[in-house]
């Protein structure tokens, strides 16, 4: 596999950086457009941002990354060095493979000072912007832009449709509220990985930062779960982003995986006293769904999250974002949902909410329990029946 021809084109109304990815004999074009005030950040001066967008297609490929542009030099040898054997090692699907870098490398230092992240308007989206707005982040450190991209289906930006989603809009106008510059990204890095967007979620988000390298010096990444949950896997990016924030690095710019210290339930308490959050939190797990709330309040992201809000005490000030109606409606089914996932699966999450009921007084009715005993029984149920497919398509 070789990255080829990197360069920049200009549109009436935006920028894009390009290059070809050739291998078994096709070039594939990956682009990363912005709105044309931001052209100037785009790095044309190296390949770090297609090298990161290949690298997981290369090692799924079993080929060698050829690089016929300069590359930094840390990011060659970090990612040689430390995420390729360790990526090779935890997945049988993943080869150890190695770049090569055709043209050296480029080891220049820009003068970038931004600091950056993405949002989602989630927990760990949230409370990674709003943690590093505080007046005890020094002054180099504070966030200063949020950087949203958009994943474009296109093999080509030339057939590109470009457009902002209702949710992104909304995510722009939380970044302008909160006095942060928003940097807008159309990108096709996603559907060339071809990966669950899970596996590939921070390849996919750090190489947008590095592509905007003349910009960001600092690229803090929302981190989904703890140190404890450190885990040698390919099933979730999440689980190993302490070793990606080593190895997601050049000369001028740095990857920071973000609380990975806090418990999902502390930062649900920190973020509860905002009014920002109140009006905007976004987890829900559907794009769509038929309730009339922006959250739909039933899915297992939903339900986890009222839950923990009215363990808080803080629910009420979420009517805007979830419907109240409904959640106490069901209100013992979700205490046995967060209950056998508390209790069976041993979530940690959910094991401090159920903690935190008792502890603030909240109602755990025995019906919930019966709930619980319920929900496990459907779940051997299913097991069941699902061995009896299984069994049935090998006969």
């Amino acid at each position: 596999m070789r990255i080829d021809h990197v360069r920049i084109e200009k549109h009436p109304q935006q920028t894009v950086l390009l290059a070809d990815c050739l291998y078994q004999d096709t070039a594939h074009e990956i682009f990363y457009a912005v709105e044309s005030q931001f052209s100037q950040y785009l790095d044309d001066d190296s390949a770090d941002a297609f090298v990161l967008a290949a690298l997981i297609r290369a090692m799924a490929e079993g080929e060698d990354l050829e690089v016929n542009y300069p590359i930094s030099s840390k990011l060659y040898y970090h990612l040689n060095t430390y995420l390729i054997p360790y990526l090779a090692n935890v997945d049988q699907q993943l080869t150890l493979i190695k770049i090569k870098p055709l043209k050296g490398y480029n080891d220049k230092q820009y003068h970038a000072r931004a600091v950056a992240t993405g949002i989602s308007c989630g927990i760990d989206s949230f409370y990674t912007v709003l943690r590093n707005l505080e007046e005890d982040v020094p002054q180099s450190s504070r966030l200063t832009h949020l950087v949203l991209n958009r994943h474009q289906h296109e093999t080509e930006f030339s057939h590109a449709q470009l457009s902002i989603s209702d949710k992104d809009q909304e995510r722009l106008e939380v970044g302008q509220e909160l006095g942060l510059i928003p940097v807008y990204v159309w990108t096709n890095v996603d559907q060339f990985i071809n990966f669950p967007y899970e596996q590939i979620c921070t390849f996919h988000d750090l190489s947008v930062g590095l592509s905007l390298k003349k910009l960001i010096s600092t690229y803090y990444y929302a981190s989904s779960f703890t140190l404890k949950d450190f885990h040698p896997t390919f099933a979730a990016a999440p689980y190993y982003d302490p070793l990606n924030s080593l190895a997601i690095q050049t000369e001028s710019f740095q990857m920071l995986t973000h609380a990975v210290h806090e418990e999902r339930i502390d930062k649900t308490a920190f973020l509860a006293k905002y009014p920002i959050v109140q009006q905007h939190l976004d987890v829900c797990f559907y794009e769509h769904h038929d309730g009339h709330k922006k959250n739909c309040t039933w899915c297992e992201k939903c339900v986890r999250t009222t839950m923990a809000l009215h363990a808080l005490g803080e629910l009420d000030k979420f009517n805007t974002v979830f419907d109240l109606d409904l959640f106490q409606k069901d209100y013992n089914q979700r205490v046995g949902e967060v209950a056998y996932r508390a209790y069976v699966n041993k979530v940690s999450f959910d094991r401090d909410i159920m903690h935190l009921m008792r502890q603030n007084h909240k109602e755990i009715p025995l019906t919930g329990y019966a709930w619980m005993i319920r929900i496990g029984v459907q779940h051997q149920m299913d097991k069941i029946k699902a061995m009896i497919h299984y069994k049935s398509v090998q006969a």
